[in-house]
């Protein structure tokens, strides 16, 4: 059978240029920054635990914008206070997470496990030369030479995009972690350098030398035997939550929603591989517990707390720790995901302890300083 137009009507016609489609590809981009950016109101809840204390904290410096937790511990015991959320709500503590890695390396040392000079080539295996000199004490002090975050232009792809879209950044695995160290090359003579990427790399090596996963040893080394029931590591995948909590409930306790600046809902940051640099959970609650044992000098790996290095702007930093000098020396660690920010301070010259939790990603150092240096009135 003979068709003889068939060639002319299936021929396709030319379409327009492709590049006329980008202006609308830049302009629906502009427009989700906009509508990510755009301030949107949070929602107003009610005050819970000391109503009074609440009210000073929403009145005061850096009041968290949304729902907050917070606990002021002494010697006469713990005060609890918040708005829409309670002493077992649980928040993303972002960075508060690296003391938990400097007290379990203060804790190995104790133990014998690694020394001050251990190095990641002797745990990983990696060449001595490059990354693989560096040692876990530089990993805890901010010292290493490593930069913030990984420089491969995938990794950077990635944590550039997840601001735009609203998504988490830090889905590595640990050994893709693991290998981003291997490929990483230092800066040794850069000084105080704060490196999240080299607390990542010092809490999967000491998982490594125990044997075990971080998540486990988390639990196994620190929130156990303190009793922090309500504190975990939120893996990436939901079927390993048993696990990585420990023996701890699937949920332990009611998360809190994470609000980004704007007051969008922010994406949830599960972590793997970065997990020791910002992938804990926990409740004022629970870190209160924290805290009162480090003021006690029971908790694990209190080595962890002696400055070892300067920051540069006149105050140190022990095994993660921060310090700042003054009549009272405070020693803290505050933190920021894309939903949450926490403070974590305590004047250990007064036997004083604060925490500080909020669902919104704006700081509250100075509200957790203000309680610290405000007393009982």
């Amino acid at each position: 059978m003979h068709f003889p137009h068939a060639a002319t009507q299936t021929a396709p016609r030319p379409g327009p240029p492709r590049r006329r489609r980008v202006p609308w590809i830049l302009a629906a981009a502009t427009v989700a920054v906009l509508v990510v950016a755009a301030p949107r109101p949070l929602p107003a809840h009610a005050a819970t635990g000391e109503t009074a204390l609440s009210a000073r904290i929403a009145q005061g410096p850096q009041a968290p914008a949304g729902d907050f937790a917070a606990a002021v511990i002494g010697d006469d015991g713990v005060r609890f206070a918040g708005r829409g959320a309670d002493d077992h709500t649980g928040f993303e503590v972002g960075s508060i997470s690296k003391v938990f890695g400097g007290m379990l390396l203060a804790d190995a040392i104790e133990r014998g496990e690694v020394s001050a000079d251990t190095t990641l080539g002797q745990v990983f295996g990696f060449p001595p030369d490059g990354s693989g000199a560096i040692t876990l004490v530089q990993l805890a002090t901010h010292t290493s030479g490593l930069p913030r975050l990984p420089t491969s232009p995938r990794f950077l792809t990635t944590t550039l995009f997840s601001q735009v879209a609203n998504t988490n950044p830090y889905t590595q695995s640990t050994p893709a972690t693991i290998d981003l160290g291997r490929r990483a090359q230092p800066d040794p003579g850069r000084g105080f350098s704060y490196s999240n990427f080299g607390a990542a790399l010092l809490g999967q090596a000491l998982a490594r030398v125990a044997g075990t996963t971080y998540p486990e040893l988390v639990a196994e080394r620190i929130t156990r035997p303190l009793g922090m029931d309500r504190t975990w590591v939120q893996p990436l995948d939901p079927d390993t939550a048993a696990a990585s909590r420990g023996t701890a409930p699937r949920r332990p306790t009611t998360d809190a929603t994470g609000h980004r600046a704007s007051g969008h809902v922010a994406a949830a940051w599960p972590m793997d591989g970065f997990a020791p640099a910002g992938g804990i959970h926990s409740t004022a609650g629970d870190l209160a517990l924290l805290a009162r044992a480090v003021l006690d000098g029971t908790a694990p790996g209190m080595a962890s707390l002696r400055p070892l290095a300067d920051t540069g702007d006149g105050g140190g930093v022990g095994m993660a720790w921060m310090s700042t000098p003054g009549d009272r020396q405070v020693t803290w660690h505050n933190g920021m995901t894309a939903g949450f920010a926490a403070y974590l301070g305590l004047s250990r010259d007064a036997g004083r302890a604060v925490v500080v939790l909020s669902n919104t990603a704006r700081p509250v150092d100075e509200a957790g300083l203000h309680l610290l240096h405000q007393g009982r009135s």
